[in-house]
């Protein structure tokens, strides 16, 4: 339809406002619970009860990581495979949608315009809201916020209407407080060559320019941006987080040593029993009010680092901790993310000099055109409406605490669960504040891109899909799937806009399954899904459940969104019965593998963003959790052999990628070992393709055949020949035990030496020989951070 005449259109049967005053009268006695009254829309108690109103949600709970132990013990072996191929949530707009339904003919052409501007985002191709500043009018005239634009408010008062809203749809009225999720990445943004750029070399800008220019960074995914890790090196020094230290060494090869720490959480002062109290509660004593009083403590940790010039950032986070406000007579999540700002000018002296803080357990961060962004969650679970401390996030100096200003706080359409995304940008250089906002709604996954900040929350949904009568039973019928609901925040220079928001079929696996490129948002995602019948006899008021065991159906999906997040391509049912298991993208391609029993590597040509297709889909044995560009028309992959029944050991794999529409593997190879965290976080893996270098630490569930604890594999790849183990290098301390600290061990370089940081030791490799030069027992505070089992990191 021509645009003017869809504007005629909508002129002509714009609804009169006399009648929605009405409507919309009636539609607030019905929410309030008013009785009859006059006039022809009053409605009735008896008449609301007949509704039978419900706001019904599954708790939505993070998709479990996948790991199955081997029972097939294997030999190194190499192969080259040459060209093998083988909720439904009932918010308070569902009370206006079945009202206007009332007077269709009075309102088609204001719901066909809410269709076209993107509050249905199931249809292609559709225009970014802020185009059409007209039918913003009109949906505000009938006091419906647009999907495409995040609400904003005017006082607290109205967070506090979402809060309760929140609190219905995820635990049909009681708060409680969710577990936050670990998310520790991001997506990548390269080259339009459809090149991989190398982000292990750009994670290099990043850092402070001094000393040794030949040093490894980070391994990020978004030239540019960098990311936070336990330790960092800026060629002439190293930076490590060990307990609650900052430790800082030289990096001087065989003549490496310690030269200073610095306490990063303060020891609280005074009476014993209440320090440690404080203390454990991971409060930092500055920004303690003095009317608290932990009511369950949680524990504080030191967690990453960046290095900004002569300034280390680092971020401490308190966990689980909330106080009773002994003045208020109520309960505050005082869970706290600090940034530690340290002046690392004297490396042998360092000294605080600034702390930031903002409620919310630590989520994420990114440093990017020296601003650093810091995101936390922060949860509601005792609110009171005259006390804004109980549900709405703070931030802090250091110094002075305030509550985020109403203007800073806005709201996703769909509500989960009672938690904000905070969000604060920091300028590096003068270690100020920039901007602050908090998204009234959790994030599973963060995405930071040149120019844009993505949050993505995955969510359950439960629709009912049929009912009828079978004898004496009332039969409904409901179907589970997942959607993600996502948000685009601009951060030009540090300030931070809320600028859409949108939601997709399916739910992310993590920062991999996101790209922002040439202004769209591509993503993956998989779709799982089941269905039951709940059979009710209301004569003898039971209820069972019936599940369909024919209705388990996973599928996955690639969508393109344009910078108002609405669907502008898709492709849809790819890998049945499979879920993703890592994604790359490049330019005008993306990489996607799923896994069942074998691995489609499937390969997504995106030059047309509006007709996006599959390119070719490569099946072999096994699959990779974690892909990487490693030169010129190459893809490594570090995952897991597999059979039918179970995973068997790790495995390197190369594709040659040089034609999208013709990839392959073109070599392989079984690792010793049965994991390594570098297949789920990929900082955890070295990777250097100028190099020719792949490095990562392995652990053995068994002796058979396998590297001891304590083993850091470095390969290299032969072209031709395929990968080969340069060296297992032994490292740590024989008397620590590294089942439980595994997660965090790194393996950098920096001049012509290779370094390896442990729980509780720095160690010295000459790169040429492989020859242990160093061992640095790096003693200290115990960590609850190092003491884990062994996990899959979203």
């Amino acid at each position: 339809m021509k645009n003017e005449m869809f504007d005629e259109m909508k002129a002509q049967m714009k609804p009169d406002p006399n009648l929605v005053a009405k409507l919309e009268a009636a539609i607030e006695l019905e929410v309030s619970g008013a009785g009859s009254g006059d006039g022809d829309f009053a409605v009735s108690q008896t008449d609301i009860e007949e509704r039978d109103i419900s706001f019904v949600e599954l708790d939505n709970q993070p998709q479990a990581a996948y790991q199955a132990l081997p029972d097939k013990q294997l030999g190194e072996k190499q192969h080259n495979p040459g060209n093998d191929k083988n909720r439904k949530s009932k918010i308070p707009i569902a009370l206006y949608i079945s009202a206007v339904a009332a007077f269709a003919l009075v309102f088609v052409g204001v719901g066909f315009a809410l269709i076209n501007n993107g509050l249905m985002q199931e249809s292609q191709n559709k225009s970014p809201v802020n185009s059409n500043q007209q039918l913003e009018s009109d949906i505000a005239s009938l006091g419906i916020t647009s999907a495409e634009v995040i609400e904003s408010y005017e006082d607290y008062s109205q967070i506090y209407e979402k809060v309760l809203e929140a609190d219905v749809a995820r635990m049909g009225g009681s708060l409680a407080l969710a577990e936050a999720q670990s998310t520790n990445n991001e997506s990548v943004s390269p080259a339009p060559s459809g090149d991989f750029s190398d982000s292990s070399s750009a994670a290099k800008a990043s850092a402070s320019a001094s000393g040794n220019a030949d040093y490894s960074g980070t391994n990020i995914q978004v030239e540019g941006i960098d990311e936070g890790d336990i330790v960092k090196t800026d060629g002439k020094y190293i930076y490590a987080i060990r307990g609650k230290e900052l430790v800082i060494f030289s990096a001087s090869g065989s003549d490496t040593k310690e030269l200073s720490r610095i306490k990063l959480i303060k020891e609280p002062e005074g009476d014993e029993d209440a320090a440690a109290n404080k203390e454990e509660s991971a409060i930092p004593e500055a920004n303690m009010r003095s009317d608290t009083a932990p009511v369950y403590n949680g524990y504080t940790r030191a967690l990453e680092l960046y290095v900004f010039d002569d300034v280390v950032f680092a971020i401490v986070d308190s966990m689980f901790a909330a106080a009773y406000l002994e003045s208020k007579d109520s309960v505050a999540d005082e869970s706290e993310t600090t940034l530690v700002c340290v002046d690392v000018a004297d490396r042998t002296s360092p000294k605080i000099t600034k702390t930031l803080a903002q409620s919310g357990q630590y989520k994420n961060s990114r440093l990017a055109g020296g601003v650093l962004y810091l995101l936390s969650a922060y949860y509601v679970y005792d609110p009171d409406k005259e006390i804004p401390e109980t549900y709405i996030p703070r931030v802090s100096d250091g110094a002075k605490t305030e509550l985020l200003k109403v203007k800073d706080i806005a709201t996703m359409s769909i509500l989960e669960s009672a938690a904000y995304t905070v969000i604060t940008s920091v300028d590096a250089e003068s270690l100020s504040r920039i901007d602050q906002k908090s998204v009234f709604g959790s994030a599973d996954t963060i995405y930071m891109s040149a120019t844009n900040l993505f949050i993505g929350s995955s969510m359950d949904e439960m629709n009912e899909v049929n009912v009828y009568q079978d004898g004496v039973y009332n039969v409904t019928e409901y179907k589970r799937s997942q959607k993600t609901q996502l948000a685009r925040i601009s951060t030009e220079k540090g300030v931070l806009k809320v600028a859409a928001q949108g939601t997709v079929e399916g739910s992310l696996l993590n920062q991999f399954s996101l790209d922002e490129y040439q202004g769209n948002l591509r993503l993956v995602v998989t779709n799982s899904g089941y269905s039951y019948k709940e059979y009710h006899d209301k004569e003898r008021d039971i209820i069972a459940n019936k599940y369909d065991d024919n209705s388990d159906q996973e599928t996955n999906a690639l969508y393109v969104l344009d910078s108002g997040l609405n669907i502008i391509g898709r492709v849809e049912g790819m890998a049945k019965d499979e879920r993703i298991y890592s994604a790359r993208f490049a330019g005008d391609v993306g990489y996607m593998v799923t896994f069942k029993q074998i691995d489609p590597l499937f390969a997504l040509d995106l030059s047309n963003p509006k007709n996006p297709k599959i390119a070719s889909e490569l099946k072999i044995p096994g699959f990779s959790t974690y892909l990487h560009p490693y030169g010129d028309g190459k893809l490594l992959g570090l995952g897991f052999e597999a059979t039918e029944n179970s995973t068997d050991g790790l495995k390197l794999s190369m594709f040659d990628i040089s034609d999208p529409f013709d990839v392959s593997e073109q070599m392989w190879a079984a690792v010793n070992a049965d994991y390594s965290p570098a297949a789920y976080n990929h900082k955890a893996v070295l990777v250097d393709v100028e190099k020719n270098l792949i490095g990562f630490t392995v652990l053995s569930y068994g002796d058979k055949n396998k590297y001891d604890d304590n083993t850091y594999l470095l390969y290299e790849y032969i072209e031709g020949q395929g990968f080969k183990l340069k060296d297992a290098l032994e490292y740590g301390s024989s008397d620590s035990d590294t089942y439980y600290s595994v997660e965090d061990v790194r393996g950098f370089y920096a001049g012509t030496y290779l370094y390896i940081y442990s729980y509780d030791c720095l160690d010295v490799f000459d790169m040429q020989t492989l020859e242990k030069v160093k061992n640095i027992a790096v003693s200290g505070e115990e960590s609850e951070r190092g003491k884990v089992m062994p996990y899959l990191i979203d």
